[in-house]
């Protein structure tokens, strides 16, 4: 996901989310919801050992040429 937001000016929350909801897709504002909620919690114990066995998982699949993983330029940028 690639956004660009340019401005410089006090803005009041709802203004900025009026701003959110009529420049971005609806997928891309579910995701800066996911992102600032997730600001919000602490990983868990139990979210951290999913997290972990998944990420196994995909290492495997990849070493049996299962699955194609992404760079870490492509991390980064996510990022």
């Amino acid at each position: 996901m690639s956004v660009t937001v340019h401005f410089n000016t006090r803005l009041s929350i709802a203004e900025l989310a009026s701003i959110i909801r009529n420049q971005l897709p609806p997928k891309e504002r579910q995701e800066l919801v996911n992102l600032l909620q997730a600001d919000d919690k602490p990983v868990t114990k139990e979210q951290l050992k999913t997290d972990l066995k998944e990420a196994i998982e995909e290492v495997n699949q990849f070493k049996k040429g299962k699955k194609q993983l992404r760079s870490a330029w492509e991390v980064l940028n996510e990022l």
